[in-house]
């Protein structure tokens, strides 16, 4: 009986698995596909970006893509503003 749990935790562990990947596999297309309509054709090093990212650079690129004006605007890190001391009078 305790087999057959760890079997079933087995299977439900990899169809997650399959789920996040597939996930994962499709957002990065969706991506691929908007980046091209907006910019044209991606170059291998675009391409590549794109096929390692996990699911959450793929999402924060996305939300990027939105109100970039070139496809270097979405894959580069965003600078964090320095934080202003309050003045003191």
């Amino acid at each position: 009986m305790l087999q057959k749990k760890a079997e079933d935790w087995k299977k439900d562990e990899l169809q997650d698995d399959g789920e996040v990947y597939e996930r994962r596999e499709g957002t990065a297309r969706y991506l691929a596909r908007m980046l091209e309509m907006k910019f044209g054709p991606l170059d291998d090093e675009s391409r590549a970006r794109l096929d390692a990212a996990d699911y959450e650079k793929l999402i924060a690129w996305t939300d990027r893509m939105l109100d970039a004006r070139a496809i270097q605007d979405v894959f580069s890190e965003p600078v964090a503003e320095p934080v202003s001391e309050p003045v003191s009078e």
